[in-house]
């Protein structure tokens, strides 16, 4: 039976110990994609993604254009090509927590949040973007 070594070791850039780093990943090509959904930037625990073009060694963070605190954008993703998806699963606002799930980009160089998918009506409580697949 043979061994696994790591060849690369990554960490956010201005990641904070309790933000979860890497508590979802998926890499596809040159890029490496880490959701921390306990990342405060852009409020309590409402998650953000980082980014990495493993050729170029640039990280781009994404926020999520609206969210809860609490929301915990990060605790899923999938990237296909240059689409990636992104699941806030207690993303609400207004008390409900039904959660939702984002769409970026890689358009014009840049990731660029395309879509915010949530349910209709959602309650509070359903996890929307518990777990996130693209493909195509």
């Amino acid at each position: 039976m043979g061994t696994a070594q790591a060849q690369t070791e990554w960490n956010a850039s201005d990641g904070a110990p309790l933000d979860w780093f890497g508590y979802a990943v998926a890499t596809q090509g040159d890029w490496a994609v880490a959701g921390a959904p306990f990342e405060s930037e852009a409020g309590a625990r409402a998650g953000a993604v980082y980014v990495l073009d493993q050729a170029s060694g640039v990280e781009v963070k994404l926020l999520p254009s609206s969210s809860a605190p609490g929301g915990h954008f990060g605790s899923a993703v999938d990237l296909d090509g240059d689409t990636l998806v992104v699941g806030a699963p207690a993303d609400g606002l207004g008390g409900q927590a039904p959660g939702k799930a984002y769409v970026f980009e890689y358009l014009g160089g840049s990731w660029q949040q395309v879509a915010q998918l949530q349910g209709s009506p959602g309650a509070a409580g359903d996890g929307l973007g518990t777990s996130v697949a693209v493909h195509g």
